[in-house]
């Protein structure tokens, strides 16, 4: 076990009854996964792949997916461009069991989009726009939709430019008032004001869910036990670190 944890989540009777298990808001993505190949080409050359393929992605859009694919009730609520991988993003997340409703076509905006690079014998490389989920802000999770959840989960944090660490705070408070656990997940691009936001953040946060190397950037600490007790000391409740294969 790789955490620091307090006990399991107390979820209130009105939560018990809730229209969904888990209402999991943020960044939304449509991935580019181009197969295996054997190194990245050159300036000016070409490297052949057997298939470049398109699925969803994004922490919201993952964890929903899980969940349903588990038999729980999940909605993601998010945003899109008007456009092909937007609806791509939308069918497939339908086709899974996740609820779609809130999740919001951003005119102006193209759907957010990772092109995935994967080489044989190395770690994954990946380039990314913001697309829609620049302008998520925090204003699509309403009090109303809040208290219609078991949980509230926040995906991507860090990711969203328009979501600030203030809103952030504020909606966990609403929903702890309501007696609504939340969870906080992150990416980090770049790690340099991120420690004075989680300060803002953590103290209204159930959950945090950071991975072993985010935990190191975050905190400088290698240990993912140090690591958890640092986010306990700046008020997370609970602090999950996840280490890949290792587990959790």
């Amino acid at each position: 076990m790789k955490s620091a944890a307090t006990p399991a989540l107390s979820v209130s009777p009105q939560a018990s009854a809730s229209r969904y298990d888990c209402l999991c808001a943020g960044i939304v993505v449509a991935d580019f996964v181009g197969a295996p190949i054997e190194s990245v080409p050159a300036a000016g050359a070409l490297a052949m792949t057997e298939s470049i393929s398109l699925a969803i992605g994004g922490c919201a859009s993952n964890v929903a997916t899980d969940l349903a694919k588990i038999g729980r009730r999940s909605a993601v609520v998010g945003r899109v461009g008007c456009d092909m991988p937007g609806r791509f993003v939308r069918d497939e997340l339908a086709r899974a069991g996740v609820e779609t409703q809130q999740l919001v076509e951003t005119p102006g905006y193209q759907t957010s989009s990772t092109l995935v690079i994967n080489v044989r014998g190395e770690d994954r490389r990946f380039i990314h726009t913001f697309g829609a989920n620049a302008a998520f802000d925090g204003s699509e999770i309403s009090l109303e939709l809040m208290r219609q959840a078991r949980v509230l989960y926040v995906g991507g944090f860090f990711l969203m430019p328009s979501l600030t660490s203030q809103r952030v705070a504020d909606l966990f408070r609403s929903a702890r008032e309501a007696g609504v656990p939340t969870v906080l997940d992150v990416v980090i691009p770049d790690p340099t004001n991120c420690w004075r936001e989680l300060q803002v953040v953590l103290p209204w946060t159930d959950v945090f869910l950071p991975n072993v190397d985010e935990g190191r950037q975050l905190t400088g600490l290698d240990d993912p036990v140090a690591q958890a007790r640092a986010f306990r000391s700046i008020g997370a409740k609970t602090v999950v670190i996840t280490c890949g294969g290792e587990g959790a």
